[in-house]
């Protein structure tokens, strides 16, 4: 075999041993997992540190931003006695007790984040029965500041 036969033939199966070398690399440094054993450093430092730490980020400042909730009562069956309650995830859909601020006006102030899965606006009479709020759930159509929701019935 001429010398110029051998030097074609190791010039032309040269692409191949290379990707066959590349993928015996691959598959050994897949078998041997990460060799890195120092604590993270730098931006998101063991955390994504891209988009997802951004919005992360930006999510946990709006859950903290403060909100003024305020409902007017339409129904007139509110009163300082017997308040509007507000349930939310926070107090298991319980409900805690509105401000009375005149006009018929309740409010309640809070945390953004705190009604997250949405609130609900109910009232007890004085026997104790509920009276919920006909359009049910509420979300926020705002992330901060003060949202006006108007109530204009209650179902027993």
């Amino acid at each position: 075999m001429r010398k110029q036969n051998l030097i074609l033939t190791a010039w032309l199966s040269a692409p191949i041993l290379a990707v066959v070398l590349l993928c015996y690399w691959i598959l050994v440094s897949l078998q041997t997992g990460p060799k890195m054993h120092e604590p993270a450093v730098g931006a998101g430092h063991g955390q994504t540190g891209g988009a997802n730490a951004i919005g992360e980020l930006l999510s946990a400042r709006r859950g903290k931003a403060s909100l003024t909730l305020v409902i007017e009562d339409r129904t007139g069956l509110a009163s300082e006695a017997y308040p509007l309650l507000i349930g939310l995830e926070k107090n298991a859909w319980t409900g805690e007790p509105m401000v009375l601020t005149g006009d018929d006006r309740w409010t309640w102030d809070g945390q953004a984040g705190m009604v997250k899965q949405g609130f609900e606006v109910f009232w007890r009479d004085e026997a104790g029965v509920e009276h919920r709020d006909h359009d049910g759930r509420r979300h926020l159509t705002i992330s901060s500041g003060e949202q006006v929701v108007t109530l204009t019935t209650l179902d027993p």
